[in-house]
């Protein structure tokens, strides 16, 4: 992995696990919940906190409490903003895989907060691109 070449330390194991199952909240809801149910299911099956959060902070590319509270959106007030490397990298790639990150666009219906979510996913980009091209160890962004 390009990261791991540059010396920053992540586990392919939590990307590849987080990767593969980070829509597993699907099987029982639809809609921005699906990360918060996949997370619960995560845990039942027995998985780590660590991999239970990459699938919880994958939706959107990262939401904040505040976008929350703003859009009064049917989640948890918290933050859902990928902060470990791990939870970026399969963050970063479920957005790659939608057309013009429009996967969480849609989600909020006030326009006005669509900016948020764009310039959360450009963070991503960002922090990915700089990891992978990258040598030196440097303070990335935390999504925020």
């Amino acid at each position: 992995m390009a990261i791991q070449q540059n010396e920053y330390k992540v586990s392919e194991t939590d990307v590849f696990v987080g990767a593969a199952l980070h829509d597993i909240g699907y099987i029982r809801i639809n809609g921005i919940r699906h990360g918060i149910v996949g997370g619960e299911i995560a845990l039942e099956l027995g998985y780590s906190k660590r991999i239970a959060r990459i699938i919880e902070t994958h939706i959107v590319g990262g939401i904040s409490k505040e976008l929350i509270i703003a859009s009064n959106l049917d989640l948890p007030i918290q933050d859902f903003l990928p902060i470990a490397l791990e939870e970026k990298i399969v963050a970063c790639a479920d957005q790659l895989v939608h057309e013009r990150c429009k996967s969480g666009i849609y989600l909020i219906e006030d326009p006005s907060k669509n900016e948020e979510i764009a310039m959360n996913i450009y963070k991503l980009y960002e922090d990915i691109f700089y990891l992978c091209f990258n040598s030196r160890k440097e303070t990335v962004h935390n999504s925020k």
